[in-house]
């Protein structure tokens, strides 16, 4: 029979029912998040739309971009996955983000496998709940092909399961194949996005140990494992490999990416008046809670988190102080955490016999911990917390992977205490834990109702379309937060050159572009109400001006 029958079902439920209820947790996770993309939430920006466009070359023109256009170290994995939708199912928003949920899935999985041997089972399930809920932040983050957020999270944990089942391989041949896969996953995360570097770093230290351990069981054999990691890393990487071979002085990866933190993630140089305190500061009062789902009860509009000043209203404030203490609570389990694992790694130092099986699970905790604190720290030190935490606080996404860490001393706390007698530290460690659940689902039911801005939002966009679309108007000109969402909901039929707030050539990352609009006889003009284009634009006689859905389109006929 190829279905099972109702005994097999039955005992695979009795034999797993942790796997099943992982499982049903991911399947509604999943379900969720395409509920609000199918709903319309929320509205794409340009970043996104540029990947929905990369994706229409890689289906429609047969282009193979080794990053997202403009870009030169953004690996474009996601906009080849919408391309396979798209080629199957035509283009969409939904057809774009499809493959992030999808690769949300593939995490929150990985990440239940890791967890579920490294700690406890119900500890992973807790976190696949938790992981599941969240305040709009987090679930925009989760659903947005914004380009290495979600690869970085699905490498990351993939390379700490793969590096942890080698230590429990002692057969030379599955060593052979966790090694090339881990070079291969390393390498992946390397062309999609940077930020693995930390979660890469802690991971290979945990695979070196294990090369350490058996090197001298297998001897010269285990050089083979280092060749194989080193092909699987090529294999992977071989995308970056190859635009820096050919990449012309100063825009290689490595060059490139040191001028984004330098100045705050930014493409162009900016002005940092910022010091190390309000880098700090910006890192726990606005970034931190924004990235962790810490602003479900409190909100406010990112132009007003940052920078706070005697201006700021005492709305801001008081919800300024909620989310600062969410962000010292995080670190604060984490300083806790790192503590309790040290604590046993100093209690086997003292045991006269260690197996070296027993010292795989502490060092693989604090290696994830430490992996955590290099994130944070590379973040807080760099200038993007002083000048914009609340959108740089996507650079925090891998956070997500140190989760289990962080509730272990409250989970061990709990269960332990419960099981024994009842004092203040358990029921401490229950207030907390059930606090974090009820506030990222107070974010997800509150995420779940549009708010009427979306709505707003979605319904002014169409409103713009259809006038542009009446008037014929099929190049024009536009502000680069307008530019791209014109081109990629209107599937191209719409072109349109971006310029800066002097009127002048923008960011345009993709330059042929510009030079169709520049060579149409009648481009039209198309910026928000009172935008400083539309301020220059208005001393400039035009011989149409149509204010539309907050926006006004400027044209000559």
């Amino acid at each position: 029979m190829i279905l099972p029958s109702i005994r097999q079902i039955q005992t695979y439920l009795r034999l797993h029912p942790y796997k099943v209820a992982a499982g049903s947790v991911i399947l509604s996770t999943v379900l969720l998040r395409m509920y609000l993309i199918n709903a319309g939430w929320a509205p794409t920006d340009s970043d996104e739309s540029m990947t929905g466009l990369t994706a229409l070359h890689i289906a429609n023109r047969g282009e193979h971009p080794i990053f997202f256009y403009g870009e030169t170290y953004m690996g474009a994995f996601e906009a080849y996955l919408a391309a396979a939708w798209f080629k199957l199912f035509g283009p969409s928003l939904f057809g774009l983000r499809v493959g992030i949920v999808g690769m949300y899935a593939v995490f929150l999985a990985t990440l239940y496998a890791f967890i579920a041997r490294l700690y406890t089972r119900p500890l992973a399930l807790l976190t696949l709940i938790i992981l599941s809920l969240g305040s709009g932040e987090m679930l925009f983050r989760q659903t947005e092909a914004a380009g290495g957020y979600l690869e970085t999270l699905c490498c990351a944990a993939a390379l700490f399961l793969l590096a942890l089942l080698a230590h429990r391989t002692p057969d030379l041949r599955q060593r052979v194949v966790l090694y090339a896969l881990w070079g291969v996953v390393a390498g992946i995360g390397l062309w999609s996005d940077m930020l693995i570097l930390p979660w890469l770093a802690g991971s290979g230290i945990v695979l070196a140990w294990d090369w350490w351990r058996w090197h001298r069981t297998f001897r010269h054999r285990q050089w083979l494992v280092v060749a194989m990691l080193v092909l699987g890393l090529s294999v992977g990487a071989f995308p970056l490999i190859l635009f820096n071979l050919n990449a012309p002085p100063g825009n290689g990866t490595i060059t490139v990416l040191v001028h984004q933190v330098i100045n705050g993630g930014s493409g162009a140089p900016v002005k940092d008046s910022s010091n190390l305190g309000q880098r700090i500061a910006g890192t726990v009062l606005v970034s931190l809670p924004w990235a962790t789902g810490g602003t479900a009860l409190c909100s406010v509009k990112a132009a007003n988190a940052w920078p706070l000043s005697a201006n700021s209203s005492a709305e801001t404030i008081a919800c300024t102080v909620e989310h600062g203490v969410w962000g010292i609570g995080f670190i604060a389990l984490g300083i806790i955490a790192i503590w309790g694992e040290l604590a046993m790694l100093w209690h086997f130092r003292l045991e006269r016999e260690i197996k070296p099986d027993a010292l795989v699970v502490p060092v693989t905790r604090l290696a994830v911990l430490v992996s955590a604190g290099g994130t944070l720290l590379v973040y807080a030190l760099s200038p993007a917390p002083g000048l914009t935490p609340t959108s740089s606080a996507r650079y925090l996404t891998g956070l997500f992977i140190a989760i289990p860490a962080l509730l272990w001393p409250m989970w061990r706390l709990l269960v332990g205490s419960w099981q024994r007698n009842r004092y203040v530290g358990t029921y401490a460690a229950f207030v907390s834990l059930w606090g974090i659940i009820f506030v990222l689902l107070t974010g997800t039911v509150n995420t779940l109702h549009l708010p009427a801005s979306v709505v707003q939002k979605n319904t002014q966009r169409t409103q713009l379309i259809a006038q542009l679309q009446h008037l014929h108007a099929t190049r024009i000109y536009a502000d680069y937060w307008t530019c791209n969402w014109v081109m990629f909901l209107t599937h191209e039929q719409i072109l349109c050159g971006v310029l800066d707030e002097q009127l002048q050539e923008g960011q345009n990352r993709y330059p042929p572009y510009l030079s169709i609009v520049q060579s149409a006889p009648h481009p039209a003009y198309v910026f928000p109400l009172g935008s400083p284009q539309a301020a220059s634009m208005d001393r400039h006689p035009v011989a149409q001006r149509i204010a539309t859905a907050q926006y006004v389109i400027y044209f000559n006929s």
